[in-house]
Formats: C-alpha cells, sequence, structure tokens
C-alpha cells in the first residue's frame, strides 16, 4: 500500500489545481497512476500487486508545488530491507529509510560514483522493523558535495542493497 500526501505551498492565497502523475514501480510492472491536486492538503492511497520497489511523483515535473511521499512498511519480506529514500531526486537533504527483518548490526553510508565513501549515516545495532535516517548532502566533514549521482549502501548481518540518490543544487 502507498499512502501519498499532498500539501500545496504557495505565497498567494490561490490554489493551483492540476493533475498529478504518481508513477508506482513494483516487481511486476509499472502502474501510472493520476490525482487531481485541487486542496491545500490531500491524502491519497494505493493498492498494487507485488513488492513496491520505485515511486515517482511527477515524474514529468510539471507541478510547482513541493512534494512529499509518505511510506509505510509493515515488516520486511524476506531479507530484503526495502532500501529507499524520499525525495528523489533531492535538494537539500533526503531522508533514507528501511526495514530490518531482526535486530541486527546494521551499516548505511553513501558512496560516490567511484565507490568513495562520502559519509557514515549509521553503524550500530538496530532493532527490527523500519529506520530512518537523514542526509543532508554533506561529506563526513560537513562540507557540502556537488550535484550528482550517489549511492546509499545498507550492509547487515546477512544482507545488502544499494540505492541511487540524485542531489540537485
Amino acid at each position: 500500500k502507498i499512502t501519498l500526501n499532498i500539501e500545496q505551498t504557495q505565497t498567494n492565497t490561490v490554489l493551483f489545481e492540476m493533475p498529478l502523475d504518481v508513477l508506482v514501480t513494483t516487481d511486476q510492472g509499472t502502474h501510472l497512476f493520476v490525482v487531481g491536486n485541487g486542496e491545500q492538503k490531500e491524502t491519497y492511497s494505493f493498492e498494487v500487486q507485488g513488492q513496491v520497489l520505485d515511486v515517482e511523483i511527477d515524474p514529468e515535473n510539471w507541478v510547482l508545488c513541493e512534494k512529499t511521499l509518505v511510506e509505510e512498511t509493515h515488516g520486511c519480506p524476506g531479507n530484503k530491507p526495502d532500501l529507499r529514500n524520499v525525495p528523489n531526486p533531492f535538494n537539500p537533504a533526503t531522508t533514507i529509510s528501511f526495514s530490518l527483518p531482526q535486530r541486527m548490526h546494521a551499516d548505511l553510508g553513501v558512496y560516490d560514483i567511484r565507490g568513495r565513501l562520502v559519509t557514515s549515516l549509521v553503524s550500530e545495532s538496530l532493532p527490527a522493523g523500519k529506520s530512518s535516517f537523514l542526509w543532508d548532502g554533506t561529506d563526513r566533514n560537513g562540507q557540502a558535495v556537488a550535484s550528482g549521482t550517489y549511492f546509499a549502501l545498507l550492509r547487515g548481518e546477512d544482507l545488502q542493497q544499494v540505492r541511487s540518490l540524485i542531489l540537485v543544487r
């Protein structure tokens, strides 16, 4: 189940009304949903078949408003941690989340396209279930990194998963 909360943030009092595309990719295919976002705050839920791999809000970038995706994950199928980040592309920060099937030591790092560690977000024992960490687009010294593609790498006792992160400054 995908839950989407949409809040329009504008400087004037007139709300902008326009259809909004939501592209959901699962292990069984790609699904396109179109919603109307004419209210200041709206919530939509979608049922899809298969494991959700990616969600794109407004993939063509037509909407001139802030977009936030709220994901709910209940459990973790098998040993797949369902590593995600929202928003993606992002500026200035993205939230990286995953679900662990059991308590375990986990390492979550951000790497550049050459495979060099940019920063470590966590390296500790985490409980079973969902965990989330914010990456603010900086390296381990607190310096802002350049626009580009980065990779979140999650390692656990018997699992490993990678997710691309796109930083646009």
